[in-house]
């Protein structure tokens, strides 16, 4: 499910905007979705098309978090990694239907990647560099970069949670669990620590103030998920 372009596009364009102004890179046209998913979550496609979930949006603390992922994926799209997201989020082959129409190019540009998706060094490496390409186009676009800190210590404590209630199951199916979770989101200590050390070498700014159009798009995000959810209750 997602919010019709229109709506989308009038909510997110006051909050994108400023990045998109501040990003050097002007090779991509970038679209923005909102998709009804709970998992607190945005994830970029290739070519410049973003999915922000209302999971994201709603569990955000201010417009600075959501923003700071929106940065991290717009650096995904600026380095062309857009591919290494398309085997970890569940539900991504109607997504990307939905999104694209085109299955027999997705699948064909999964395939061109399966070897670089086995290896997670180097989708590792392809965090590392959104995250210092986010801060730096954050920072440029007078945006808090503290908020893509904390959206990674919210999936830390996901995980641990998550960790937690599956501790009383069998063990394997546990471990299975966990590592997919880490893989899908490799929120760890060490990536916390590094983005910190990024956020503190950039100078002191005053960060522009974002209040009014995220809590306009929280409220009209809930809107929309209560409504839709009321929608697909009735056709079932």
């Amino acid at each position: 499910h997602f919010m019709t372009d229109k709506e989308a596009k009038a909510l997110l364009e006051p909050l994108v905007q400023p990045l998109l102004d501040a990003n050097p890179d002007k090779r991509f046209q970038y679209r923005f979705y909102i998709s009804r998913d709970d998992e607190v979550n945005a994830f970029a496609l290739p070519g410049g098309h973003v999915v922000i979930n209302s999971g994201l949006i709603l569990k955000a603390d201010d417009a600075s978090e959501m923003l700071g992922v929106v940065a991290h994926e717009i650096a995904h799209v600026t380095e062309q990694h857009s591919i290494r997201n398309l085997m970890g989020t569940a539900g991504i082959y109607l997504t990307v239907n939905a999104v694209l129409g085109d299955m027999s190019g997705l699948l064909a540009l999964i395939a061109d990647a399966a070897p670089f998706l086995i290896n997670q060094t180097y989708s590792r490496n392809f965090e590392t560099a959104a995250d210092q390409k986010g801060v730096a186009l954050l920072h440029a676009a007078q945006i808090d970069p503290q908020g893509l800190a904390q959206f990674f210590e919210k999936l830390k404590q996901e995980e641990e949670k998550r960790l937690k209630e599956m501790a009383g199951e069998d063990n394997s199916e546990m471990m299975k669990t966990g590592l997919s979770l880490l893989s899908t989101h490799p929120a760890t200590e060490d990536r916390i620590e590094n983005l910190q050390e990024l956020i503190a070498a950039q100078p002191h700014q005053r960060h522009r103030d974002l209040d009014e159009p995220f809590l306009h798009l929280q409220d009209a995000v809930k809107n929309y998920v209560t409504q839709s959810g009321a929608e697909q209750d009735a056709t079932e």
